[in-house]
């Protein structure tokens, strides 16, 4: 029993490449990775950010 990609990429005679996606991305570990990053990336670090700029600033006053 084989596993099959869940990316498959296929060359053209043309020498075009196509990508197809074969499962849900959400599915895969790597759509749940990458999923995480961007959550972390866009919503918690400038959130922590933003506390860590309030607290820096209301220290110096």
């Amino acid at each position: 029993m084989s596993k099959k990609k869940p990316i498959e990429i296929v060359k053209k005679r043309d020498n075009s490449i196509e990508v197809a996606i074969r499962k849900n991305p959400a599915k895969t570990t790597f759509g749940k990775v990458t999923g995480i990053v961007v959550i972390v990336g866009f919503v918690i670090l400038p959130v922590v950010g933003l506390l860590y700029a309030l607290v820096r600033m209301m220290s110096t006053m």
